[in-house]
């Protein structure tokens, strides 16, 4: 059972391939990337002419004298024939292009066919220079009086991959009962001479995406079109979000970038555009702030502070202790490696510092440039910090006339008294009443709370 399994995989996997080979020359020309190569190994005519579209056409449907003059890629073979003395020619050295049926007629000198005896002819193919090449030649004969027509025929799974500009098939063929044969050398094409000059990538024709070869454009792989001039966006799933659901070009790729062709977002990547080596090409050119802040464990890392590698990010990221010098650290590109990040949490705004390199995220944080708690008030969001001043401020000022009262009056405030008796330390504490004490501990409203 299982001998007979492998053996019926042998033969699909057979057939896959001899079908494979045989699509690949039926859409040999309608292919745009064909190759003059292809189009020879296929049967094909090719055109170099760089201002003609269609490359390759299959001689079968017919070519018109408009099409391509001039320019067509053909063999040419100098046709070398020696006579014998029973065959004219005893040895010919011509051209069989592929699927085209190559008839070569031979005068048999001397034969006179007899009644009731048959002289069959007969044929062999005894050498080809490709390893598969006997059973892709095929070879008919037909004895009409003294003449003998041979019509060889090169089919195209004749030519491999790797086979060169000319390869070769030799067809030996006689008669019965003489000991003469007939050599017949075919010299089969299975490339272009032109293939061999390959101009570098021309601005003009190629749009320096391709080599200009045998008059057409060979582009490269992530290029289509004539002259290279399209995205070749086939079979490709990284598009970007932002460039299907917004038709706003500022909304589009964070505002850091444009959509190509291939709705695949481009980073703008100016040194003079603040953090512009950390555009993220695969997340819509979000920017290295917004990376950090979208993520749960980056922002837990910044709000702990602890230094060292944030082990709830995998290690990925690193929090180093403070150190403004850092700042001044720039790229091969003297671009500043350093950009200047804040997270708004419920409580307050954190600022820090984060730069990247590879996949790895540092950060650091001044704690004196965050805003600290914020406070509402009828004039808007105020931090305590700011409270706090103003109120300091306040009773410099209180005090500082009480001292001018003080020293102006020589005891002019009265000494303590019945009315002053009573006053318990702890009623002379004050109460702000726009004050509100900063909480221990903060919610990010960008991600999840934790359970």
């Amino acid at each position: 059972m299982t001998i007979k399994m492998g053996l019926r995989c042998f033969l699909v996997l057979v057939c896959m391939i001899h079908f494979g080979c045989a699509l690949e020359c039926h859409n040999v020309f309608s292919v745009e990337k064909t190759t003059c190569d292809e189009c020879v190994r296929c049967g094909g005519i090719w055109c170099s002419d760089p201002k003609e579209d269609k490359k390759c056409k299959n001689p079968l449907n017919g070519l018109g004298d408009e099409w391509c003059p001039g320019h067509q890629e053909r063999v040419h073979v100098d046709p070398v024939a020696r006579d014998g003395m029973v065959f004219s020619p005893e040895y010919l050295v011509s051209v069989a292009e592929i699927n085209s049926a190559k008839v070569t007629p031979i005068k048999v000198n001397g034969f006179r066919p007899v009644k009731g005896l048959q002289q069959k002819p007969r044929y062999n193919v005894y050498n080809t220079t490709q390893p598969s090449g006997k059973s892709s030649v095929f070879v008919k004969l037909e004895m009409i009086n003294n003449k003998l027509q041979v019509i060889t025929t090169v089919k195209d799974g004749f030519c491999t991959q790797s086979a060169g500009k000319f390869e070769y098939v030799f067809v030996e063929v006689g008669l019965d009962g003489v000991e003469e044969k007939a050599v017949l050398k075919f010299v089969v094409p299975c490339g272009c001479g032109c293939s061999e000059l390959v101009v570098p990538a021309d601005q003009e024709y190629c749009h320096g995406y391709g080599n200009l070869t045998c008059g057409a454009c060979q582009c490269n792989d992530d290029r289509k079109g004539k002259f290279c001039e399209k995205k070749n966006c086939q079979d490709r799933g990284d598009v970007s979000t932002s460039c299907l659901d917004s038709s706003n070009p500022k909304e589009q790729c964070s505002g850091n970038g444009v959509c190509d062709e291939c709705n695949k977002c481009q980073c703008f990547d100016e040194p003079t555009i603040k953090g512009s080596q950390y555009f993220d090409p695969d997340n819509d050119c979000k920017d290295l702030c917004t990376t950090i802040n979208y993520s749960e464990c980056h922002v837990d890392c910044i709000i702990s502070n602890t230094e060292g590698p944030c082990e709830a990010c995998g290690g990925h990221d690193f929090m180093q202790r403070w150190n403004e010098t850092l700042l001044d650290e720039r790229d091969d590109w003297n671009r500043r490696m350093w950009v200047n990040c804040s997270v708004k949490t419920e409580s307050r705004i954190l600022v820090y510092w984060a730069m990247k390199i590879n996949t790895f995220i540092y950060m650091m944080r001044n704690e004196q440039a965050d805003s600290g708690a914020l406070v509402n008030t009828a004039g808007g969001n105020v931090t305590i910090p700011v409270v706090i001043g103003v109120i300091a401020a306040i009773a410099a000022m209180v005090a500082a006339a009480v001292g001018y009262v003080m020293w102006k009056g020589q005891g002019a405030l009265p000494a303590a008294g019945s009315n002053y008796a009573n006053i318990e330390p702890e009623d002379s504490v004050g109460v702000n009443p726009l004050y509100k004490p900063p909480t221990s501990s903060f919610k990010n409203p960008m991600y999840a709370a934790k359970s």
